[in-house]
């Protein structure tokens, strides 16, 4: 199973992304493109996403206190959530199910306004462990501006 990724020139270079569907479920569902970033340790769901995902519901759909979190340069609130799931079409169109234990949805601290605007700009991201929760591993090709993940 190889799921295809879209190369896209962002943040100063080449960058994966993921078209994927997001339910949260009882609070929203939606779909997103997030970036594969190896270099981030966890899932997130970014500010924009999760207000038109949640809506106002995002407190309910929370069941623990958000954790602080370093993303991007800015200190955001990441509401944990446990059930999330995203749904993505492989190469052969097959629905594909990836679950991972724990994601965060962002939201900004305060409301200062410059701050709220930079935390707005902040991506959803696919992280390490949705990769390595669910065995899935990533091909990047930089000179051809392909990239997948594979079921290993």
């Amino acid at each position: 199973m190889i799921i295809p990724l879209i190369v896209h020139e962002r943040y100063e270079g080449l960058k994966p992304f993921i078209n994927c569907s997001v339910k949260i479920p009882n609070f929203g569902f939606g779909f997103i493109e997030a970036f594969v970033d190896t270099g981030s340790p966890w899932t997130v769901l970014g500010p924009r996403d999760t207000n038109r995902i949640t809506g106002r519901f995002l407190r309910k759909a929370c069941s623990s206190r958000p954790r602080t979190i370093q993303f991007g340069g800015i200190t955001v609130n990441g509401f944990p959530i446990t059930n999330a799931i995203f749904r993505v079409r492989d190469n052969n169109n097959n629905l594909i199910t990836i679950e991972p234990k724990i994601i965060y949805l962002l939201q900004p601290i305060g409301k200062d306004k410059k701050r709220v605007q930079a935390t707005l700009q902040l991506p959803s991201i696919i992280g390490m462990n949705t990769l390595l929760e669910n065995r899935l591993k990533f091909n990047f090709d930089p000179f051809n501006k392909t990239s997948s993940l594979e079921k290993v």
